[in-house]
C-alpha cells in the first residue's frame, strides 16, 4: 500500500486545480445549502446532480483523509458497492455486441464443470437475479480464487427453480464476472477498465493507477481504504469481485450515464435489453430488475437506479432517462447513508420541498395503540433497546427484531445503539408522536430532548407479513413532533 499513498500526495496536488465545485442555479444552491446545513452529522462524500442534462451541482463534503485533511472532491474516489452490479452488466452486455456471449445460452457454455442440475441457468437469469443462488455464500474478503468460487455456487442448493422468480443475489453477477474473464482471456477488472478506457472513463475500476483514494469511516473510526482489505492482485476476491466493491468517482458515473445514452459503450438493442424490465423485485416493491438496473415507473419518469455499501462507504446513483435528470451520491461515513438522503435531494432536482420527513405523508398512530400492532411492538422494543444502555440489550433486540442481514455485522449496530445514546445525552427517548409513512412503509418516532433540541428515529419494515426492521436511521431535527402532522 505504500506506493499508493504515495500516488495519493502526488495526485493530489496535480488535481486540485481541476476539482473545484460546480453549484449552478437556484436547485444547485438549494440542494448544496441542504447538504451543508440540514444533513446531520454533516455528510462526507460526494455528489452530482444533472438536470435535463445540465450539471447543477458537482461538489465534494468532509474528507477524503480526516487525519491528513484531504478533502473530498468530485474526482475522489470511493468504494461503490452494489453499483458494481450495473458495470458488470455493461460489460457482458458488450461481449454480447461482439457476438462472444449469448444471453439465452446456459452458463455451461463457458464455465466448466457445470452439474446437469445446473444446466438450465443461463446469463439471462445471472443478470436479473433469477438464477435461484442465494444471496451470498461467503464472507466478501475471504481469499479464495475463481475456480474454487465457482465450485462453491455450484455446490451450493438453489432457493428457486432458474427463471421462477427474483431473487437478489451477489452469487449470479460473480459467475456474470468469472464469464467475462473465461470469455476475455484476462481479468474482469482489466476488461472493464478497457471498455471505459475507450470513452474516457480512467478512474473506475479495482486497481487503478492513480486518483485520490477515500477512506471510509464510521465516525470517528478510520475504516482505511478499500484495498487495505484481503484483495489479489487483479482485484477482490471472488465473494465480492463483480457485484460489489468497485471503485469510483462522482464524475465517472455521470460519464458512464452520458456514454450510455449516447451508444457510446452498447448498441441501441443492448441499452434497450439492459433497461427492460425482465422481472419483477417482489410483490410491493414496485419496481422491475433489468441487467444491473432496478426500473421503476414514476409520475417523473422511467427511473433506472442502483445502490450499494461497502464498510464504511454508500452510493445511490439515479438516472431518470426519459428528460436527462441524474442524481449520483456517495458517501464515505457510514453515519450519513447515500441511500437515506436520495429522495429528499431527489425531490429538491425536481423542483419540491426538500423537507426529509414529508409530514404529508405521515399518518399519526396513538402511542397507546403501539402495543396492538407488530410493527409498533418492535418499536416499543427499539425504544426499550436504547433506554436500556445495555449492549446486551442492543443484541437482543436485533436478534428478535431485525431482518438477518442486519444481524450479521452485531459489533457495528451495538456502535450504532451507543451513537444514539450518546446523541441523546444520557436522556431517555421519551416518545412524543409516532407517524406512519405508507410509501415507505417506514414508522417515524419523535422525542424532544431536555435541551430543547427535536430528535426522530425511522423505522423501515420488511413488507413479507412478519414486519421485521429492515433500516434503522436517526437524526436531529428542526422541527417540532407536533408541527410534522400539521
Amino acid at each position: 500500500m505504500q506506493t499508493r499513498l504515495v500516488v495519493l500526495f502526488i495526485v493530489l496536488a496535480a488535481s486540485s486545480a481541476c476539482a473545484q465545485p460546480q453549484v449552478s442555479g437556484d436547485i444547485g444552491a438549494a440542494l448544496d445549502a441542504y447538504l451543508t446545513n440540514q444533513v446531520s452529522p454533516g455528510f462526507s462524500g460526494a455528489v452530482l446532480a444533472a438536470k435535463n442534462g445540465d450539471v447543477v451541482l458537482r461538489k465534494g463534503y468532509g474528507y477524503a483523509d480526516q487525519e491528513a485533511g484531504v478533502p473530498n472532491t468530485p474526482e475522489t474516489v470511493f468504494q461503490i458497492g452494489s453499483v458494481t452490479k450495473p458495470l458488470t452488466a455493461i460489460a457482458v452486455m458488450s461481449l454480447v455486441d461482439q457476438g462472444l456471449v449469448d444471453l439465452s445460452a446456459s452458463i455451461a457454455e463457458y464455465l466448466e464443470g457445470i452439474p446437469d442440475e445446473h444446466h438450465d441457468i443461463t446469463v439471462h437469469h445471472l443478470l436479473t437475479h433469477t438464477a435461484g443462488f442465494p444471496g451470498g455464500i461467503g464472507d466478501d474478503y475471504e481469499a479464495i480464487g475463481r475456480e474454487a468460487y465457482i465450485r462453491l455456487a455450484l455446490a451450493t442448493d438453489l432457493e428457486r427453480e432458474p427463471g421462477e422468480a427474483y431473487e437478489y443475489s451477489n452469487v449470479g453477477f460473480a459467475l456474470a464476472a468469472a464469464i467475462v474473464e473465461v470469455v476475455t482471456g484476462g481479468s474482469y477488472d482489466a476488461y472493464l477498465q478497457r471498455i471505459l478506457g475507450e470513452v474516457g472513463i480512467q478512474h473506475t475500476g479495482y486497481r487503478l493507477d492513480g486518483g485520490v483514494f477515500a477512506h471510509g469511516y464510521d465516525g470517528d473510526e478510520d475504516l482505511g481504504y478499500p484495498f487495505d482489505r484481503p484483495w489479489s492482485e487483479d482485484g477482490p476476491y471472488w465473494h465480492l469481485r463483480g457485484n460489489g466493491g468497485l471503485l469510483s468517482t462522482v464524475d465517472d458515473l455521470y460519464a458512464l450515464h452520458q456514454a450510455l445514452e449516447a451508444g457510446d459503450l452498447l448498441s441501441d438493442s443492448s441499452l434497450e435489453a439492459m433497461h427492460r424490465p425482465h422481472t419483477d423485485e417482489g410483490e410491493g416493491s414496485g419496481s422491475h430488475y433489468g441487467y444491473g438496473w432496478a426500473l421503476f415507473e414514476t409520475p417523473l419518469g422511467t427511473l433506472a437506479a442502483h445502490n450499494g455499501g461497502d464498510p464504511g462507504f454508500t452510493a445511490d446513483f439515479l438516472r431518470f432517462r426519459d428528460d436527462n435528470t441524474v442524481l449520483i451520491l456517495i458517501s464515505n461515513d457510514r453515519r450519513v447513508d447515500a441511500t437515506r438522503l436520495s429522495e429528499s435531494l431527489m425531490e429538491v432536482l425536481f423542483g419540491g420541498d426538500p423537507d426529509p420527513f414529508r409530514p404529508g405523508l405521515l399518518s399519526p398512530i396513538a402511542i397507546e395503540d403501539l402495543a396492538e400492532l407488530r410493527m409498533g411492538r418492535r418499536a416499543l422494543a427499539f425504544i426499550e433497546a436504547i433506554n436500556s444502555r445495555s449492549d446486551e440489550a442492543a443484541r437482543a433486540f436485533a436478534a428478535e427484531h431485525l431482518v438477518d442481514g442486519f444481524q450479521r455485522d452485531m459489533d457495528r449496530l451495538v456502535g450504532f445503539f451507543d451513537e444514539v445514546r450518546d446523541e441523546l445525552g444520557g436522556a431517555p427517548f421519551d416518545l412524543q408522536r409516532v407517524g406512519w409513512d405508507e410509501q415507505e412503509g417506514q414508522m417515524n418516532l419523535f422525542t424532544t430532548l431536555p435541551d430543547g433540541r427535536h430528535y426522530k428515529a425511522v423505522l423501515g419494515f420488511e413488507s413479507d407479513g412478519e414486519y421485521r426492521i429492515a433500516g434503522l436511521f436517526t437524526r436531529f431535527i428542526d422541527e417540532a413532533p407536533g408541527d410534522l402532522f400539521e
